[in-house]
């Protein structure tokens, strides 16, 4: 207690020191000099409401201390282990000086805010510690000059928490529910959620594989400064369930959840990791798409993908709606990563595929991990298909629909069917609208298709059969045109009618290009056979013209 009823008591802490006790009281007040000492309180107790209005450490070691007026600590604010201290709706400044920090020790230790008319600012950095809480119970805005960790849990309530002064982080995870950020940087380290405002004129960043930014409000994000979500591996997810507008900046990983539409803004145009809808959101492409990763999109979503050329370098998993671009038009996906990118598609409506499609991949395959359908147009460049026991369809029907196929480079391989719709026009013998691009994983083997008459439109299935070695049919030898083959190499090319309008009958001509084919000594001596007229009859292979 500081002074009796006749002598006015004063504390002059001037060159330190610590000043113990279980609560402080004041009688008769004379002057209190608060210097660069340390008070320490042991005991449940309320702060006067004069005298002690200003600390330079305060230490609330056990028991609760609460506030009764403003109060100024120019240090340190430390919470000890099971300790607790109340901010009981009063202005409080903490770590004024500047150089000082807020300490929430574990165990039990908390520092609580009541509703309060008045001031919070915390000058120095706040640090809750494991088992430790900050409890903003009285929704109370706060000011934050130099970030904040948090290993415990940290209820930032209703209020605006505002961080400005000084650039500074927010490390460990927090939600909070209006945030400002005022001429500085802030640095997200791990997870950060917003839920109704983030304003200001600062600047947020996402510092790495660890950020998580959860952007849970609907509407405009109102930060006016720039948000940073370059850092490798960092993910900003726009998750509220009604519509969002996506700040448009290039991200990393951008994930859009939720529910609502999310619009995309033309400053977005590189996505250096994965791309993933999930919920029952949907958005639509504003311009051209360069996504490093993974493109995902779960059950429930749609991504309209417009009329623009968007790159692909990862896997591509459509379990939604994935709206390729107007149908004859020139939205296209490029698969371009230089390691094996694996296609899914968990929905058989065709026109939920993608409408053009480039293969371009200098290193790698393209890996179905589902059927497929390209509805326009499939343009190989380099790098091969591998089926993977799905099937590849091109186009959706026989009228203006059929597709078309350019190839310069890479081969379809594997287990699995290329399938080809033809409008009934003839083809002639070297026509692209023929070419079934086959082989194997070593050996471009294509076949094409030709007739010089019109036909009924209808699709037409080829796969292509790798098998080691050759057959020797010496013994009883097949007759092709009147020339005797002894000798069948064990590869073949299966053509079949698909299940969808098949080609209708008629006279087609088939041409194949093998190489690699081991012990020829004139290319006179090779002949296409039938492969079931190994042991039938003769008068299948009515004779192979050589080229």
């Amino acid at each position: 207690t500081v002074g009796d009823a006749g002598h006015a008591g004063s504390i002059d802490m001037t060159n330190g020191g610590l000043l113990r006790a279980s609560s402080l009281a004041v009688t008769n007040a004379g002057t209190w000099t608060r210097g660069a000492g340390t008070v320490e309180l042991t005991g449940t107790s309320t702060l006067p409401t004069t005298f002690f209005a200003n600390f330079n450490n305060l230490v609330i070691s056990s028991g609760e201390t609460t506030t009764s007026a403003d109060l100024y600590i120019n240090g340190n604010l430390t919470i000890a282990d099971g300790a607790s201290f109340v901010s009981a709706g009063f202005s409080l400044t903490a770590n004024g000086g500047g150089t000082g920090s807020t300490t929430i020790g574990g165990a039990g230790a908390k520092l609580t805010i009541n509703p309060s008319g008045g001031t919070l600012v915390f000058n120095g950095l706040v640090t809750v510690n494991s088992g430790g809480s900050w409890l903003n119970q009285g929704n109370t805005p706060v000011e934050f000059h130099r970030g904040i960790t948090n290993n415990g849990t940290f209820i930032a309530g209703s209020g605006q928490q505002t961080f400005n002064i000084n650039n500074q982080a927010l490390t460990g995870n927090f939600i909070i529910d209006k945030a400002s950020i005022s001429v500085i940087t802030l640095t997200n380290n791990n997870q950060l959620e917003i839920t109704n405002a983030l304003t200001g004129n600062g600047n947020l960043v996402q510092s790495g594989s660890s950020s998580i930014l959860n952007i849970n409000f609907p509407g405009v994000v109102g930060l006016t400064g720039i948000l940073n979500a370059s850092a490798a591996g960092n993910t900003v997810n726009s998750k509220n369930g009604s519509a969002q507008t996506v700040v448009g900046v290039n991200y990393s990983n951008l994930t859009l959840s939720g529910g609502g539409t999310k619009t995309l803004q033309s400053g977005t145009t590189n996505i250096t990791g994965n791309l993933t809808l999930s919920g029952t959101t949907s958005t639509t492409a504003v311009g051209n798409l360069t996504i490093s990763g993974n493109v995902k999109t779960d059950a429930g979503t749609t991504f309209h993908a417009g009329d623009f050329i968007h790159s692909i370098g990862g896997n591509f998993t459509n379990d939604g709606i994935f709206d390729g671009g107007t149908q004859g038009g020139t939205g296209t996906i490029v698969f371009n990563g230089t390691a094996d990118q694996t296609i899914s598609n968990s929905n058989a409506n065709p026109l939920n595929h993608t409408v053009n499609v480039n293969i371009n991949k200098p290193t790698g395959s393209v890996i179905l991990g589902s059927d497929f359908t390209v509805v326009n147009a499939l343009n190989m460049v380099q790098g091969n298909i591998i089926l993977n026991t799905h099937n590849l369809t091109l186009g959706i029907d026989g009228g203006s629909n059929v597709g078309t196929l350019s190839h310069s480079g890479g081969t379809i391989v594997g287990s699995g069917k290329f399938i080809r719709w033809f409008t009934g026009d003839p083809i002639g013998s070297s026509d692209p609208a023929g070419l079934f691009p086959v082989g194997s994983s070593t050996d471009y083997r294509p076949l094409n298709i030709a007739t010089a008459s019109s036909f009924t439109p209808g699709a037409l299935a080829v796969e292509y059969h790798e098998a080691p070695g050759s057959t020797d049919l010496s013994s009883s030898p097949v007759s092709d045109g009147g020339t005797d083959i002894v000798l069948r190499d064990n590869f073949y090319w299966e053509i079949t009618q698909p299940s969808i309008t098949p080609l209708s009958d008629g006279t087609y001509g088939i041409s194949v290009t093998a190489n690699d084919l081991g012990g020829v000594g004139d290319v006179d001596d090779l002949r296409l056979m039938q492969a079931s007229g190994v042991v039938g009859t003769a008068d299948a292979n009515g004779g192979t013209t050589t080229s």
